[in-house]
């Protein structure tokens, strides 16, 4: 089980975006109080998906471009990045939550 239920997981997500400048709005799905799915639309039309099951801990971070992932992570098998430079790649992380993912597309983005 994961240590976050799905509605502490969505509060500090939401808390998390609304300090970010890059963030145009956001739209928050939970499914039977165990899985949130969220879409972060930031204001030059690209987004972040996310997704977080609480019974078994499966987290993914997204942002998408012109339909394209440019940047990624998730603990599918083991926590690792999808890196700007080669977003279909794979790198060895630790854990990285949601602040830390939003903090690097936002130096990203500002490039």
């Amino acid at each position: 089980m994961a240590e976050l239920s799905a509605i502490a997981f969505a509060r500090k997500l939401v808390k998390t975006v609304s300090s970010s400048d890059i963030v145009e709005t956001l739209n928050v799905d939970i499914f039977e109080d165990t899985v949130v799915k969220v879409r972060v639309f930031l204001k030059d039309a690209s987004f972040i998906e996310v997704y977080y099951n609480q019974e078994n801990g499966k987290t993914s971070f997204s942002w998408i471009k012109e339909e394209k992932r440019v940047f990624g992570a998730d603990n599918l098998d083991f926590w690792h990045i999808h890196p700007f430079q080669n977003p279909s790649g794979h790198k060895k992380s630790t854990r990285i939550t949601f602040e830390e993912f939003l903090r690097k597309v936002e130096a990203y983005y500002t490039q």
